[in-house]
């Protein structure tokens, strides 16, 4: 026999008034603390149902500054990409353009290519004609050195 059985009969052999006495304590107590634990219970829902409407008004506030973000960065990205495609369309005439002007430089180059040779042909015809006189000058004073 237990300690405990041992006691209930002590108790019940003296009186019952103090045996129901002391099932009504025991009884008490346990239920005072079954209430004491639901009220700790409901509070603790309470806060919890609180951080849960602030999570969720949280994450309804990062929602919409992630919304509003993304449909920022789409609309920088469309105007960057019709930037980009204007830059391009301008790189093209301005290659275009430069390829117009190399074309031309090359054409003209080759046109002068001609009187530029002619020129030379001059500016060499006269030297050697001038080389001649000064040939014909200096024998000719050469050979007068040598009369005198």
């Amino acid at each position: 026999m237990t300690l405990f059985q041992y006691i209930i009969r002590i108790l019940m052999g003296n009186s019952d008034t103090v045996f129901a006495a002391l099932v009504m304590g025991v009884f008490g107590y346990i239920g005072w603390l079954l209430w004491k634990l639901n009220e700790r219970f409901n509070r603790f829902l309470k806060e919890w149902y609180k951080h849960e409407e602030g999570l969720a008004d949280l994450r309804g506030k990062l929602n919409r500054i992630d919304e509003g973000v993304y449909k920022e960065l789409i609309k920088r990205l469309e105007d960057n990409l019709k930037e980009m495609d204007k830059l391009l369309l301008a790189v093209n005439d301005n290659n275009e353009e430069i390829e117009r002007m190399h074309h031309n430089i090359i054409t003209e180059m080759k046109e002068s290519t001609n009187e530029i040779k002619d020129i030379i042909m001059i500016l060499l015809n006269n030297r050697a004609r001038s080389v001649r006189k000064e040939k014909k000058e200096q024998a000719l004073s050469e050979k007068e050195d040598k009369n005198e």
